[in-house]
């Protein structure tokens, strides 16, 4: 196996460039990077050895392709505007002025719709007996504003915007449990969301999480981890929530994804549509099944060692695994590792270039550029961000709380 140290290019790079004679002639390039930092979030711009930032913002949602981020300036007198950037380009593609003061929670993949929630409500742990939830729809300008009987957080638009699935918290006041819901934006009521096969899951346990979406946004993937208390075995298992068909589904994994779930384990999608999930502490590494629903390959490897969120990245012929100091590539085709690397700092996130000729790995204040072909590393400082949290498109890692959950 081999092992490189990553060492900061002695010369200035343009990104396809080369130091020495005999290599390709230097080509400039210009890469997107998302960034969510101290300061908020932020998309640069990465040009040779600089990136200057096209867009920074305190608060806002993203698209899971960060296509769009929609936020909202609320004023206790004036209300909420609510407004979508394309963060790369700076263009307005639309906004809403919205009544009362309210945050933005979830919005839709193709950016043309957010769910807003009063801003002494966006914790599900304060309890409560009625839920507002607002619907912003920039495309018609439309808003609707529904107050629900229940404790509700919402998770996420179907791929027509004709429901808002929510996770449903009881009791209400005091939560213990919860159960993914759907909210019908038509007839506003809150339905029960089914199998594939027309029946009502299981019941069962379930804390921390990590989520990924499918390139093309019909669904969200959600890691969930299962105490068995004294007489039952642990276990942890992937929620699929088809976006379009509007069903759910529980993919259990194999023993090995239990263990230290809520950091070590990462979880990405493909471009073509495949699922890994990772779990660093115990080297378990699996592709889901997106068809028949199931585990389809699963082993071990060696992982990259470290305490930090583990994270992962996947074009279309390998797979990146960050976690700690330390990366490695793993040939899709075989579940086996083919290169690993070691930094001087903890990695935050992953991001692969369009064209899979870079990874992008995100540090506390920096950012490393790997030249993936040749192995060459370049370091990058942005300016005016604050310290990186997490690197990468990939949604952050949320913990959801060590409640029952009927999905």
């Amino acid at each position: 196996m081999l092992r490189r140290k990553f060492v900061v290019a002695l010369c200035a790079l343009l990104l396809l460039g080369a130091c020495a004679e005999g290599e390709r002639p230097s080509v400039a390039r210009e890469d997107l990077v998302f960034v969510r930092s101290d300061s908020g979030l932020a998309v640069l711009q990465v040009a040779g050895g600089g990136a200057g930032t096209l867009y920074a913002r305190d608060g806002g949602v993203p698209t899971a392709d960060w296509s769009t981020v929609i936020s909202a300036d609320s004023q206790e007198v004036a209300g909420t505007h609510l407004v979508a950037l394309d963060p790369a380009s700076r263009e307005e593609r639309w906004s809403l002025d919205v009544p009362g003061n309210h945050g933005v929670t979830v919005v839709s993949h193709d950016g043309n719709a957010a769910a807003l929630s009063p801003y002494r409500q966006l914790h599900y742990s304060e309890g409560r007996a009625r839920t507002r939830l607002i619907v912003a729809n920039g495309e018609t300008g439309e808003m609707k504003d529904f107050d629900l009987a229940g404790n509700f957080e919402p998770e996420a638009f179907s791929t027509d915007l004709s429901s808002l699935f929510v996770i449903s918290f009881t009791p209400p006041k005091a939560p213990k449990h919860y159960q993914v819901r759907r909210l019908d934006l038509a007839s506003g009521k809150v339905e029960d969301v089914f199998t594939p096969h027309g029946e009502l899951q299981g019941t069962m346990g379930g804390s921390s999480r990590v989520q990924t979406a499918n390139p093309d946004g019909t669904r969200l993937y959600t890691l969930y981890t299962v105490p068995g208390g004294k007489h039952g075995e642990d276990k942890a298992f992937v929620h699929v929530l088809d976006l379009q068909q509007q069903w759910a589904h529980c993919i259990d994994l194999p023993a090995e994804f239990y263990p230290s779930a809520g950091r070590a384990t990462a979880i990405t999608s493909a471009p073509d549509g495949r699922v890994f999930v990772v779990n660093a502490k115990t080297g378990a590494l699996a592709e889901l099944d997106p068809v028949g629903l199931s585990v389809g390959r699963s082993t071990t490897i060696e992982m990259p060692f470290g305490s930090s969120w583990s994270s992962a990245a996947a074009d279309g012929e390998t797979l990146y695994i960050a976690r700690g100091t330390e990366a490695i590539a793993v040939a899709i085709s075989t579940l086996a590792v083919e290169d690993r690397w070691t930094l001087d700092e903890k990695i935050t996130g992953l991001q692969i270039t369009p064209d899979g000729e870079l990874l992008y790995l995100g540090l506390s204040n920096d950012l490393a550029r790997l030249e993936i072909a040749t192995g060459d590393i370049e370091t990058i400082a942005p300016s005016g961000i604050g310290k990186i949290r997490r690197f990468g498109p990939a949604p952050e890692s949320v913990a959801i709380g060590n409640f029952t959950c009927a999905c």
